[in-house]
């Protein structure tokens, strides 16, 4: 994951949770900046390069979040077909919690 993934990723978090973000591009000197979520701070290196996973993990727990809530932020997409009179239809439904049954490459809603 990218910083900019991440400060994008904690963005989304911080919308749905209801709890404030901000971020301050510079920090001294350098690419760093400092990513507020609530009342605690992390610091984000440069926004074009890949975060490890430890960093990533420590900056998460700095902040108070799971890494698992980073990427669990895009709803999935499942395509339905169906088939009309004279004519075929896709339509998109976008599951809420969506599950995936042992041994299944299709996820299905509850």
């Amino acid at each position: 994951m990218k910083g900019s993934e991440c400060l994008r990723a904690v963005k989304a978090y911080a919308r749905k949770n209801g709890i404030q973000c901000r971020w301050a591009p510079q920090r001294e000197s350098g690419s760093h900046g400092t990513l507020f979520l609530g009342d605690s701070l992390t610091v984000v290196k440069d926004l074009k390069k890949e975060i490890g996973p430890g960093l990533l993990a420590a900056m998460c727990k700095q902040i108070g979040i799971r890494k698992e809530d980073l990427y669990c932020s895009a709803p999935l997409i499942r395509l339905v077909f169906k088939p009309g009179p004279t004519a075929k239809a896709l339509s998109f439904d976008f599951p809420t919690s969506p599950k995936r049954s042992p041994g299944a490459t299709i996820w299905t809603m509850p």
